[in-house]
């Protein structure tokens, strides 16, 4: 017999091995075995199954075997509570609808929600978890990096443990989300985020970010917003919910500007807020000035926008809200002051600014800038796996650019609390709150000033 023969024969049973593993709780599965497998597990089940189902457009189907073994369990008795997750709802379009109207009649308890929304509780892209009574869990590696099992059930109890509690913590904060309607706001970065990556390269000129140019900023900005990387009004959800609805329904004929925006994620809370209400967005580079366009007409609204340097401001009829997110520390001592001044001569008597300053304090001069690098890199590069078949650019791609952009982007330290309450005050505004926040941060954690102040 060839002694290469043997050698091979030798190869394919190490395969073997590895694929049933070594310890006797867990079986590592092939992907064409899974419909089997569910079947044979779901036949044992008495009390209960909890599942968390990528739904990923192109490959999910909402008549599947695995689904209608789901729906027979709900139908024998069994409670069956999925959570599933989706790129986005428009992204995700009839799929969604057919896996709810199916599930209802079946008797499944389906919350859908998206990737964005349930990335607190899953760091890596969705991946799939069954969990048969508190027996049983079959999981989708998470990896990419091309194993030959792409699922494995487990009866160890660390296992069935660890994802009971994940998966406990997820339907929990899902449900009391669509309860309360605090679902964060659903933007489509994933529609928008390759358009305005394209279109950077040719409208970026120069801005307050960066005088010599700003594609590495604006051309990344969406995708790390897409990643929950970068500093967002969603990070200070329930601040411009309530301070911009309280803003525009104590004023007469309100209207807003929006001054300094990297993208259209400030105009969606007004648009979401306050439909009707006119709205000007004024930023000194044409990108995020294209996006809120395309943002507003996918909204069927219309906005004024307007390519200008916010301290030379230019002169429209005055507004009753002047909004922007962490737009002041890009700014020197200086120039925030006479980045105030303008918000001033933007504003009727009354007027409120409502924004988001950071504070630099102690404690950020403690950290090894360079581990912080490496470190946003990483999480880009894992987040960005998310969206793989999403998006046009790869996750390594994806990361360069986070390393860019965490490496070249400043923020000017503008003092203490007081300090920042005292530059309003000098511009010719009554502080009317400013209450410090503790928030994720891109490096690192960092606090922010919620700030709404009114012209006087």
């Amino acid at each position: 017999m060839s002694t290469l023969l043997d050698r091979c024969r030798s190869a394919l049973e190490r395969y073997r091995r590895s694929l049933d593993g070594s310890d006797d709780s867990v079986l590592n599965l092939p992907e064409d075995s899974l419909p089997e497998i569910v079947r044979a597990a779901a036949e044992a089940v008495t009390t209960e199954v909890r599942l968390i189902v990528p739904v990923r457009p192109g490959i999910y189907r909402p008549d599947s075997y695995t689904e209608k073994v789901w729906r027979q369990l709900a139908r024998r008795g069994v409670r069956v509570r999925k959570i599933a997750v989706v790129p986005h709802r428009v992204v995700a379009g009839s799929a969604i609808d057919q896996l709810r109207e199916q599930d209802t009649a079946a008797g499944v308890s389906t919350h859908v929600v998206t990737v964005s929304e349930l990335g607190k509780h899953n760091e890596n892209r969705p991946t799939a978890v069954f969990l048969f009574d508190s027996d049983l869990v079959i999981t989708e590696s998470s990896s990419d990096a091309g194993f030959t099992a792409p699922w494995s059930a487990s009866a160890r109890s660390g296992d069935i443990a660890d994802s009971q509690r994940r998966y406990d913590e997820a339907w929990a904060w899902v449900s009391e989300s669509i309860a309360t309607g605090a679902l964060s706001l659903e933007e489509p970065l994933i529609l928008s985020a390759d358009l305005v990556s394209g279109v950077s390269d040719v409208l970026c000129t120069a801005d307050h970010i960066d005088p010599t140019g700003c594609a590495w900023y604006h051309g990344a900005w969406q995708y790390l917003r897409l990643f929950d990387l970068v500093s967002t009004p969603s990070w200070h959800d329930s601040f411009y919910r309530e301070a911009l609805g309280r803003a525009l329904a104590a004023t007469a004929n309100p209207s807003v500007v929006i001054t300094g925006t990297a993208d259209y994620s400030m105009l969606a809370y007004v648009l979401a807020i306050a439909p009707q209400v006119p709205v000007r967005v004024l930023d000194l580079c044409p990108t995020p000035l294209f996006a809120c366009q395309w943002y507003a007409r996918r909204k069927g609204r219309t906005i004024e926008v307007i390519e200008a340097d916010l301290l030379e401001p230019p002169r429209f009829p005055p507004a009753s809200v002047v909004v922007t997110d962490a737009f002041l520390t890009r700014f020197s001592s200086d120039q925030a002051a006479r980045v105030v001044s303008s918000w001033r001569a933007l504003l009727r008597k009354g007027g409120l600014v409502v924004t988001t300053v950071r504070l630099h304090e102690e404690l950020d001069r403690e950290f090894d800038s360079e581990k912080e690098f490496e470190s946003f890199h990483q999480r880009a590069l894992l987040r960005a796996r998310r969206w793989e078949s999403f998006l046009r650019r790869s996750p390594d791609e994806l990361a360069i650019l986070a390393d860019q952009y965490a490496r070249r982007m400043k923020s000017n330290d503008l003092g203490t609390r007081g300090e920042i309450i005292d530059l309003f005050l000098r511009g010719g505004f009554q502080v009317l709150s400013a209450e410090r926040a503790l928030v994720p941060g891109e490096l690192r954690p960092s606090s922010y000033l919620r700030v709404v102040a009114q012209a006087e």
